[in-house]
């Protein structure tokens, strides 16, 4: 019999455990409290205290600060019956898992729609070596025109980062080991004199760094290229003939050893939830079919973005809690805003077109205002098929010119009419500083240079 007290039936070798870890949650309670008050000392600061006291924590599961620190344990041996607490510890991993890292369990810097590797070395060699997060061949079948959107903007971005970085998150991949294990095989096979001998390889990058992993100078031209060497997502599909080792087999060969890990870090990677426009759907004034859905929220962020929406109508005269707004931005940032969120970078050297109008996310209510946001055309993944695209034969890398074909992306969004957190400049131009505001809705890429909008009635988006 496991001894036990009359005060509580946890086992004696659990109780140790479940003290520390209540103690871990109440440190890291007071570190949200403490975070919160910062923040709402901030927003006052700003001039912001009714949008800083008009959304107090909420009771229960929807307050995601508890939720993000109540441990599993707790719940678990707290309840009821077995099953009460299995139910705890499923609705507590189906409430965070968006925002903690799948592996260790640490928070995620932005929890977006789709769950996550945190930056940790571990966490993504153990998820690009067991592949943890995706399933390469099912993500590949079933959406490839995703899978392609993605490949493309991430090469636009490797291209733009030769003269501005904003390749954030950077790829992790880090092959060592492995070249190190090939080596030491191929140099025992060549000393045993073995028929089945594996010829001596060259020396092969083993990261996208030009000199130490991860301190040195990002390779965007090993990413770049190593991206072009992947062949169609047609042609994967059909050498991986559903099994992901033959995939991993196949670009091997075509590709080199760096494309597998770096075709399912960016698809892995995307924290957005990305989905093709049905054709019924789609607004025919923008002159473009590829036309995406794009949610980068989690249920629970955007439950609250929809109760900001409610409190907006009820609180102004015409009734109305949100407005559509045109975001503009270079091909080349969107592999950032797919992972990390639309963000307010004034200031930061992420910034891309500077801050005339003060700080904050840039919109505009007219498309054609938000067009020259989105620079010029950028040389994107050579072999992307449904999303086609052509660089003259005298525009070679970056940015091509205006007359070439290149990739070009606008994205449509939600704004909150709140009472403060946004700035509407009255020349087509609106600033939003407060980014629980701002929900994405729909991204339309314009693959052949560049685009000629129309305007689009209101009613089309509502």
């Amino acid at each position: 019999a496991m001894p036990t007290t009359a005060t509580s039936p946890v086992p004696w070798y659990l109780r140790a455990r479940m003290q520390d870890s209540i103690t871990k949650n109440q440190l890291a309670l007071q570190q949200v409290e403490a975070q919160q008050q910062r923040a709402r000392a901030e927003a006052l600061q700003a001039g912001l205290a009714s949008e800083a006291n008009k959304a107090p924590p909420q009771q229960g599961h929807h307050n995601q600060a508890a939720l993000l620190f109540s441990f599993p344990e707790e719940s678990f041996y707290n309840a009821a019956n077995l099953i009460q607490g299995i139910q705890n510890c499923v609705l507590y991993r189906l409430n965070t898992c968006t925002s903690v890292c799948l592996v260790c369990d640490g928070p995620l810097g932005y929890a977006g729609s789709k769950v996550g590797i945190c930056s940790k070395d571990l966490c993504q060699h153990t998820s690009h070596r067991f592949g943890i997060n995706t399933d390469l061949v099912t993500e590949l079948t079933r959406c490839g025109i995703v899978c392609e959107l993605l490949l493309n903007l991430t090469r636009c971005a490797a291209t733009s980062g030769i003269t501005r970085d904003t390749f954030e998150p950077m790829c992790p991949v880090n092959i060592s080991d492995t070249l190190a294990l090939t080596a030491t095989l191929n140099a025992t096979a060549t000393t045993s004199g073995s028929d089945t001998s594996i010829s001596q390889q060259p020396t092969q990058p083993a990261h996208f760094y030009t000199e130490t992993y991860g301190v040195g100078t990002k390779d965007f031209a090993l990413i770049g290229a190593t991206i072009d060497s992947i062949p169609s997502i047609d042609e994967l599909v059909a050498a991986a003939k559903g099994s992901n080792a033959r995939l991993k087999e196949y670009l091997n060969k075509v590709s080199g050893p760096l494309a597998y890990p770096l075709l399912q870090w960016v698809i892995s990677s995307n924290h957005a939830h990305v989905e093709p426009v049905p054709p019924q759907h789609k607004i025919p004034f923008l002159g473009t079919d590829h036309q995406f859905y794009l949610v980068s929220d989690n249920p629970e962020k955007e439950r609250q973005f929809r109760e900001y929406k409610r409190r907006a109508q009820k609180a102004n005269a015409d009734g109305v809690g949100s407005f559509y707004a045109w975001h503009g931005s270079s091909a080349g940032n969107w592999h950032c805003i797919l992972r990390n969120g639309l963000r307010n970078y004034s200031g930061t050297r992420l910034m891309s077109t500077g801050q005339v109008y003060g700080a904050g996310v840039y919109f505009a209510k007219s498309v054609q205002t938000s067009v020259p946001y989105m620079g010029q055309p950028q040389r994107a993944w050579a072999n992307s098929h449904s999303i086609d695209w052509m660089v003259d034969a005298n525009g070679a890398g970056g940015e091509v010119a205006a007359t070439s074909k290149g990739l070009m992306v606008i994205s449509l969004c939600e704004v909150i009419k709140a009472a403060t957190g946004w700035k509407d400049h009255e020349n087509s131009i609106i600033t939003v500083q407060d980014e629980n505001l701002i929900a994405t809705r729909l991204l339309f890429v314009y693959p052949h240079g560049q685009p000629n909008p129309q305007n689009v009635p209101l009613s089309v988006l509502r």
